[in-house]
């Protein structure tokens, strides 16, 4: 049962004909670190997708060269960090990444031209690293105008 205007993001990965990743709860939820998803908890996040109705993609395979990040050491970064905070969690992902499929799916803004990586920054610096050239990812959009090009988008690219 949802809560009233409560949307559910719901989807499984599949490859090679093996589920490898479900989601039936919203992914605000997620965010707010529920259950075994406790080390993706991001509370800001979470909050700020509820501040606006959001239209959603996915899960969808994106080139990861494809992403801008918003987190890191480099001075252009919207949510910087130290270069050792970085590092030591980007290299505990790699190191603990033995199946990349097994990580969440990162979270995307669409920017019409370019995908804003909002949610999965580290996990994208590891993935990166790790020579992976495609993720998956949630796309979530702003308007349902921009919900209708990204979608025709993604599915043209398919």
């Amino acid at each position: 049962m949802t809560r009233k205007g409560e949307r559910r993001i719901c989807g499984t990965l599949c490859r090679g004909g093996r589920a490898f990743y479900q989601l039936e709860i919203p992914l605000d939820v997620i965010l707010e670190g529920y259950g075994h998803f406790i080390a993706l908890k991001n509370l800001p996040m979470a909050a700020g997708l509820r501040l606006q109705q959001r239209w959603w993609i996915g899960p969808v395979v994106v080139p990861t060269a494809s992403l801008t990040r918003i987190c890191g050491p480099e001075p252009e970064m919207a949510y910087r960090t130290t270069s050792e905070a970085w590092e030591e969690r980007v290299s505990a992902i790699v190191a603990a990444a033995h199946d990349p499929e097994a990580l969440p799916p990162l979270i995307v803004e669409w920017r019409g031209d370019e995908l804003g990586l909002c949610d999965g920054n580290h996990r994208h610096e590891a993935l990166r690293r790790r020579g992976e050239q495609h993720v998956w990812a949630f796309v979530w959009c702003n308007s349902e105008a921009e919900f209708l090009n990204a979608r025709d988008q993604f599915v043209a690219t398919r």
